[in-house]
């Protein structure tokens, strides 16, 4: 009891003290530029030792509202999640020195049912062709800027899909079994 009576007296000073401490916290926060006036060039986040930018991901989390109607956070939860496994992928491809040519990219192109059925990309006898989508692409960049940029972050989209499609299938390659090595194998586990 007697302590209790001695940090009573003494309250005022131990709410001095603990507001001063919580005050230098709040300051020193502010002095390593970790606060709301940090520069625009700071990154969102870190994979890997790779640096995300703040201006890219703001882009990404705008395009990905207007395209999809998606609400403020869910656009930023989903390109969150999709810039952290782009950036983990990149930086597997880059080690492997995978990249995605002409052909997949059409392929993946041509797999979209919305661009296939899409009039504009068909020629005389309704069928998707690719060399109409690619003038309409450099229409586009001549005359709708704007729509020109989100298109770009599209097809860097398109580029990545086809880089994960070569890796898994490089993946799938490695780890099946051929018939005759399954044959070996039996032979040699019961003969």
């Amino acid at each position: 009891m007697a302590l209790l009576g001695q940090i009573r007296k003494r309250s005022f000073f131990l709410i001095l003290v603990i507001g001063m401490a919580l005050f230098a916290f709040v300051i020193a926060d502010v002095f390593n530029r970790s606060g709301p006036n940090s520069s625009p060039d700071d990154p969102i986040g870190v994979v890997n030792d790779k640096d995300l930018e703040l201006d890219y991901f703001r882009r990404l989390v705008e395009q990905t509202e207007r395209s999809y109607n998606f609400s403020t956070m869910e656009s930023v939860n989903n390109v969150w999640d999709q810039l952290v496994k782009s950036t983990i992928f990149n930086q597997q491809f880059e080690n492997l020195g995978l990249d995605a040519g002409k052909e997949q990219i059409e392929m993946i192109i041509s797999q979209n049912e919305a661009v296939v059925q899409d009039p504009r990309f068909q020629n005389n006898s309704g069928i998707f062709d690719f060399g109409i989508f690619v003038n309409f692409i450099a229409q586009l960049e001549v005359e709708n800027p704007t729509a020109y940029q989100d298109w770009k972050l599209q097809e860097e989209s398109i580029v990545a899909m086809a880089k994960e499609n070569i890796y898994f299938n490089l993946i799938k390659a490695g780890t099946e079994v051929t018939e005759k090595e399954g044959k070996d194998t039996y032979h040699l586990d019961n003969d």
